[in-house]
């Protein structure tokens, strides 16, 4: 029997994790700042990955997988 998954969205199918490397200085802001509003780095990321990709004109549907038949 498997235990029920407590870590969030790691263990939803439909998210993946992405990294990169920056600054020590923006990094301990961001943290802070998302800390202080009490928003995951997650959700924040979430949307400043989303606003960007609409700025650069991407079209972040194309991108969602299609219901298969049996979902449906």
């Amino acid at each position: 029997m498997h235990a029920k998954n407590e870590r969030g969205k790691r263990g939803k199918g439909d998210y993946t994790q992405v990294s990169g490397y920056i600054p020590k200085n923006l990094a301990i802001a961001f943290k802070t700042t998302c800390a202080a509003r009490e928003l995951t780095q997650s959700e924040a990321l979430e949307n400043l990955i989303g606003e960007w990709l609409e700025r650069e004109g991407v079209d972040i549907e194309a991108f969602t997988p299609k219901q298969s038949q049996k979902e449906t």
